[in-house]
């Protein structure tokens, strides 16, 4: 399946975000399929006046989502949504709010998880971004309504101090995060231990269904950044969604140059007992 982890950071304090991170592997039973997939993503709000359906917007920025379970889901409902959220108009002032967004995704999940996907089959999705209308971080998690037997999902909000997870093996997760802030190694950010743990993870390839490489964005009041993971593999490339741009893409887009922040995330040695 996957692991998506998302919280809110504060290290900034003049401007805190939300980070989330998860792994590019997709699996169907025992078979890997992609060690480059992507389920994390960043959508373009657009708003421009009505009758205006070239000129300037009137509003911008960009939200976040993710998603863990079936990848035909995950990815129509990414490529619908987006098409939606870039073509909006209203009044001067009109800004959708988080919690709009994420009832738009959902009513798109239940259609595409009814067609697409096996009632047996998990599904779920995050919506996350600043909400210009409460002026706060919001993030709303969509999933299958407790025991029901159809694909009927409902949403809920995420409080701001959790560290939420989505996907595999959450509980020996929240486990090994809990374990890591009580016991940190010299060095660590207290704010970035998600990224340790999940790094540790796919690097030790400790669960057949969570692997490949790091993919991760950060959220601000404005915009979305996605980040190349750094050393992840015990070297220094910059990997974006397990690629290799150097070697498997190349840096050059006609006359321009690829240019994305990388994160370092390679783990610190294991605390020393004294």
């Amino acid at each position: 399946m996957t692991c998506i982890a998302s919280w809110v950071n504060p290290e900034m304090e003049e401007n805190p975000c939300i980070w989330t991170i998860g792994d590019t592997l997709i699996t169907s039973g025992d078979l890997n399929l992609s060690f480059e997939s992507s389920k994390i993503f960043e959508i373009n709000v657009t708003i421009r006046p009505f009758n205006s359906l070239f000129g300037r917007p009137q509003f911008s920025q960009q939200v976040g989502y993710a998603f863990a379970g079936s990848s035909m889901v995950g990815l129509n409902t990414f490529a619908t949504l987006s098409g939606i959220l870039s073509n909006l108009t209203g009044r001067p002032q009109a800004v959708p709010s988080i919690k709009n967004i994420a009832a738009t995704a959902l009513k798109i999940i239940d259609t595409y998880a009814s067609s697409i996907c096996s009632p047996s089959n998990n599904f779920e999705a995050l919506i996350y971004g600043y909400c210009y209308r409460s002026t706060t971080f919001k993030r709303f998690h969509i999933s299958k309504l407790a025991n029901s037997n159809s694909a009927c999902f409902g949403i809920h909000q995420i409080p701001d101090n959790e560290i939420f997870l989505m996907g595999d093996k959450k509980q020996e997760i929240y486990d090994a995060i809990s374990q890591l802030r009580e016991n940190p190694s010299k060095g660590m950010s207290e704010h970035r231990i998600p990224v340790y743990v999940l790094s540790d993870i796919i690097n030790d390839r400790k669960y057949p269904t969570i692997g490949g490489s790091i993919q991760m964005n950060i959220c601000n009041k404005n915009y979305c950044y996605p980040m190349q993971a750094v050393g992840l593999k015990n070297d220094s490339d910059m990997r974006y969604r397990n690629f290799d741009l150097h070697a498997d893409i190349g840096l050059a887009v006609g006359p321009c140059i690829f240019n994305m922040v990388g994160m370092y995330l390679k783990s610190f040695p294991p605390k020393e007992n004294t």
